[in-house]
C-alpha cells in the first residue's frame, strides 16, 4: 500500500479574522487574500502537479465568494464544511452548531453539486455535540483531533460511530509555523520533511493543513510545492479525504 498523504486547505477569507480581531480593516484584508489571491495559486499548484485535494470552506466564504468555490469543484476537488461562520464550536449552542454545518452543506452542494461527506471544526475548536451531529448527517469523517498519527472512528457515549476522524497536527499546520511563529518557507519545509520521513519509516499517514492566505503568498507556496516535489520521490498517493475515508472503511 502506498503512504497516504492527504493536502487539506481552510478556505477561511477574512472570516477567520473577524472571528480573531473584529472587523479592522487591516486584518479583514489579510483574509481578503486568501480569496483573491491566494486560493488560485493553490489551485495552479495543484494542477500542475496532478493531485487532488480536500478544501474545508467556511459557510460565509462560500457566500461571498461562490465563483471562487466553484472553481475548486471544477478543478476536481473535494469541499467540505469548516462551519457557518469561523466560531468555535465549542464558542456555540448545539441548535446553533447544528443549523451552521446544515446550511453550510447545503450551499456547498448548491454551489459544487456534491454532497459534502467531509468536516472539520474552525480552530479545531469541536463541541462535545459535534460527532454525534455529524454522524446524523451522514459525514463519512472529520479532521480535528491531534491525539495520534492515524485514523480512528469517533464515540459517541463508548459507541463506535461510522465518522473516520483524520488527524491533525500543529507541526503540519502552515497557521502555526508561519503566521504564528514567522518561520522562513525554507524551515517550514524542513519541519515537514522530518515529520514526513518519520511517518513514512513507521508506516503511517500525513495529512497536511493549509490556509489560501498563509501557503498562497507567492514566497510561502515554494514550501509547498517543495514537499509535493519531495515526497513524490516515495511510494506516496496524494489523496483527497473523502476518498481515504472510503478505502479506510473498506
Amino acid at each position: 500500500m502506498k503512504f497516504p498523504i492527504l493536502l487539506t486547505f481552510d478556505f477561511d477569507a477574512e472570516f477567520v479574522m473577524e472571528n480573531m480581531y473584529g472587523d479592522d480593516p487591516y486584518w479583514v484584508s489579510q483574509g481578503q487574500y486568501g480569496a483573491n489571491e491566494g486560493v488560485a495559486r493553490v489551485l495552479r499548484l495543484l494542477e500542475r502537479e496532478g493531485i487532488k485535494a480536500s478544501f474545508c470552506v467556511v459557510g460565509k466564504s462560500a457566500e461571498k465568494y461562490p465563483d471562487v468555490v466553484k472553481s475548486i469543484a471544477r478543478a476536481g476537488h473535494e469541499t467540505a464544511v469548516h462551519g457557518w461562520t469561523h466560531k468555535y464550536y465549542n464558542a456555540l449552542t448545539k441548535t446553533e452548531e447544528e443549523r451552521g454545518i446544515r446550511k453550510t452543506r447545503g450551499l456547498l452542494e448548491k454551489l459544487t453539486g456534491v454532497t459534502p461527506k467531509g468536516h472539520r471544526t474552525p480552530g479545531w475548536r469541536p463541541s462535545k455535540n459535534t460527532i454525534s451531529i455529524l454522524e446524523k448527517e451522514g459525514f463519512l469523517w472529520n479532521s480535528d483531533y491531534l491525539g495520534c498519527d492515524m485514523p480512528f472512528f469517533n464515540y459517541v457515549e463508548k459507541r463506535k460511530t461510522r465518522v473516520l476522524e483524520i488527524p491533525v497536527a500543529y507541526t503540519l499546520d502552515d497557521w502555526d509555523l508561519f503566521y504564528s511563529h514567522g518561520n522562513t518557507p525554507q524551515m517550514v519545509f524542513e519541519v515537514w520533511k522530518e515529520e514526513f520521513d518519520h511517518l513514512y519509516d513507521e508506516k503511517k499517514m500525513l495529512c497536511l493543513t493549509c490556509h489560501p492566505l498563509v501557503s498562497g503568498r507567492p514566497s510561502r507556496i515554494g514550501a509547498l510545492e517543495r514537499f509535493i516535489h519531495y515526497a513524490k520521490t516515495f511510494n506516496v498517493e496524494f489523496m483527497r479525504c473523502r476518498d481515504f475515508a472510503e478505502m479506510w472503511r473498506k
